[in-house]
């Protein structure tokens, strides 16, 4: 079985060749992710769609998201 393979939001509009404000700004107007206190906060249905919240040592917390 493949391993699902996930992007950061900002990498999933360069894949789609969109502006990453763009996509975070539609993202939230689907309910996906919330403005928390000047970050983005995944909600039940960002995690329900398949959203993430993954750590990286050079980034700190980042929503990610399958690439499929």
């Amino acid at each position: 079985m493949q391993e699902t393979t996930f992007l950061s939001t900002t990498k999933l509009a360069e894949k789609y060749a969109i502006q990453s404000k763009e996509l975070f700004a539609q993202l939230a107007t689907l309910g996906l992710i919330n403005p928390n206190d000047g970050a983005w906060e995944l909600t039940e249905e960002g995690r329900r769609q398949g959203g993430i919240v993954k750590d990286s040592k050079q980034h700190g917390l980042y929503i990610a998201w399958p690439d499929n």
